[in-house]
Parts: C-alpha cells; sequence; structure tokens
C-alpha cells in the first residue's frame, strides 16, 4: 500500500473513531478527485485544516500541527506522525497545485508556517489590509483643543485615570476603534458619550452625520439598543446631539442586507453602506467571512 492509500485509509479510521467529522474526510476525498499527484501529508493535512475550520480556527500552526492529535489512541498518533512527514522544510509541501503561497490560486495556502484553506487565507488577508490602513487618523478628530474641551465637558476633567475618557479619546483620533472591557465597566457609557463628541464635532462643521449600530445576533442588537437609549436619557444632552444619535440597533446580516440562497450581501465593497459611523457590539463574537464582508 503506497503513502496516499495509507493516507486514505487512516483517515477512514479516523472517521469511524469520529476524530474527524464527515465534511473534513469528505473535502480531503475531493481533493483527491481533483488533484490525484496529492501526496500522503498534503492529504491529511487538509483533512486537518478542515478540522480545524469547524473548532473555529481559521489556520493550523505547522509547528504545532502535534497538538491537534496529541490526545488521539497511541497507534493512530504514531501512524498520523508517520504520514505527515513535514520535518524541518514545510514549504516543500507547496506544490502550487494543491497547497500554494499565494500567488496562484489552489485550495489550501501555505503563509508564515500557517496552513490556510484559500478563501480563509483571503478573508484574514482582506481584514488585516483594512485594519493596518497607513492613513489610521483619516476621519479622526483633528482638532486636539476642542476635542479636549469635549471631553473635559463628558468626563470631567480629573487629574486620576479616567479609562472611560481614555477610550474615548483614542476612538476619536482614530479610523477604526475596539472598546472592550468586562461587564459593568462602562462600554455602554462610554460609547454613548463618544457619539455625542462625534456629532458635535459634526454639527460644527455643518454636517449631520448618519450613524448606525449593529451586533451579530438579534439579542445583541436588541440590548444594545436598549443600553443606548437608556444612556441618552441619562445623560444630559443637547436636543440636536440625540436627535441624530441612533437608538434601534441592527444585527450584521440586516445591515449588510442578506440576498436570499446565496452567501453574498447588497451591500460590499462597491456598493458600501450610507453611513458616517458603525458602531457594533458583541464584536468578538463575529467570525471571519463576516468580518470580512463588514
Amino acid at each position: 500500500m503506497n503513502p496516499q492509500q495509507q493516507s486514505v485509509e487512516l483517515l477512514n479510521t479516523l472517521h469511524k473513531q469520529k476524530n474527524i467529522r464527515t465534511i473534513d474526510l469528505r473535502f480531503s476525498q475531493w481533493l483527491i478527485k481533483k488533484v490525484p499527484t496529492a501526496n500522503a501529508t498534503q492529504i491529511l493535512l487538509s483533512a486537518l485544516v478542515s478540522r480545524q475550520l469547524g473548532e473555529g480556527h481559521v489556520c493550523i500552526a505547522l509547528d504545532k500541527v502535534s497538538e491537534l492529535y496529541q490526545q488521539w489512541p497511541k497507534l493512530l498518533r504514531s501512524q498520523v506522525q508517520q504520514l505527515l512527514n513535514i520535518g524541518q522544510a514545510p514549504k516543500a509541501i507547496i506544490d502550487q497545485v494543491l497547497i500554494g503561497d499565494g500567488s496562484v490560486l489552489t485550495p489550501l495556502v501555505l503563509e508564515d508556517n500557517r496552513l490556510y484553506l484559500y478563501r480563509y487565507w483571503q478573508y484574514e488577508l482582506s481584514v488585516a489590509k483594512r485594519l493596518l490602513l497607513k492613513d489610521e487618523t483619516a476621519g479622526g478628530f483633528s482638532d486636539v483643543k476642542t476635542l479636549k474641551a469635549r471631553l473635559d465637558h463628558y468626563f470631567g476633567a480629573n487629574e486620576q485615570p479616567d479609562w472611560q475618557r481614555a477610550a474615548a479619546a483614542i476612538t476619536s483620533r482614530h479610523l477604526i476603534s475596539v472598546i472592550s472591557g468586562g461587564p459593568g465597566t462602562g462600554k455602554t457609557t462610554t460609547v454613548t458619550k463618544l457619539l455625542a463628541i462625534y456629532i458635535e464635532n459634526n454639527l460644527a462643521q455643518g454636517k449631520r452625520p448618519i450613524i448606525q449600530l449593529a451586533a451579530p445576533t438579534g439579542k445583541a442588537a436588541a440590548r444594545l439598543s436598549e443600553s443606548i437609549a437608556q444612556a441618552k436619557q441619562k445623560h444630559k444632552l443637547d436636543d440636536d446631539v440625540k436627535a441624530l444619535m441612533p437608538e434601534q440597533g441592527k444585527t450584521l446580516h440586516r445591515l449588510l442586507g442578506v440576498r436570499p440562497a446565496t452567501k453574498k450581501f447588497v451591500h460590499h465593497r462597491d456598493n458600501p453602506l450610507l453611513l458616517d459611523l458603525l458602531v457594533i457590539d458583541e464584536a468578538s463574537m463575529i467570525d471571519l467571512p463576516m468580518m470580512a464582508s463588514i
């Protein structure tokens, strides 16, 4: 039995023992049909990448691949180790047919010792490029003196460290920001005051900004809507600021506009959302494909 046949038998055994899913097995079988020259290492890795995706991981690190099967029975571990044979030169598995370096379209991509499904490599690349924009302060608050005055108004001028104020100050100066903190740390209060500062800054320039609230799930969107509405009533805001501050949150799917029976959205790079500012709650719940769409 040649190594490729051994890998096929091994994957069937792994599937029977529920170490890999049916979709992982079918994916590797499909790749063998598409690329008959695929070797045992490539076949096994394709199933493991698929399995990791099911666990919520978008890639596998080849230098830590043994961690994926260290809990399997000893005999199976031994067989996997023997057939993987990655050795000290992981780039050797790149054949630009089944596994590529990203320069050509291949089912899998190896980059920086990490193996991806091509689509998820593209998703990660898209998100990374967007987050690493060189002009990351574009659209931010450029008038530092005015910003300080507004921060003093909403947060006070305390000499003690105020992390809510710090979060608002940093966010006001950047195009994309993440505000994190545990329950009760004042994230909603910070966002509400931040929105007030943003709106006042735009009104001073004769602009009426369009702001949207969104969240990954309907429950999270409803909770965000309720929290913002309560915060608006709690803090003294001018009527024109309140009028421009949204209260109704949407799910991300509704925000982008789902197209029935497809994975595509109405809004995309060539048909962007009509808004000036987007606030997303529970951002840690967003999976990579959705984040790439956003």
